[in-house]
């Protein structure tokens, strides 16, 4: 599924968020609760904590990059990541 309001997706894309690099890797249709067809974005990293790599998704209309920073085995809600990455 292609919509016209969607960005420009490049494979490959990578960003920097307070010092850990994100690599953009896929992307995948997903429908919505609403029944809504879209398309998620796939980012890898490597988590802050073990240093494992994990994958998230996330919408591409996002106006603000704030993504996970670690692993769901390491997760820890609410608790920011001490220091740089790993």
């Amino acid at each position: 599924m292609i919509a016209n309001d969607l960005p420009i997706v490049v494979m490959g894309l990578e960003r920097t968020h307070k010092g850990q690099l994100y690599r953009l890797t896929g992307l995948v249709d997903h429908t919505c609760r609403d029944g809504r067809e879209t398309e998620l974005q796939v980012w890898q990293s490597t988590c802050a904590n073990c240093g494992e790599p994990f994958e998230f998704k996330m919408p591409p209309k996002v106006r603000a990059f704030a993504p996970n920073r670690r692993c769901k085995r390491c997760a820890k809600p609410g608790v920011r990541v001490k220091g740089g990455a790993a």
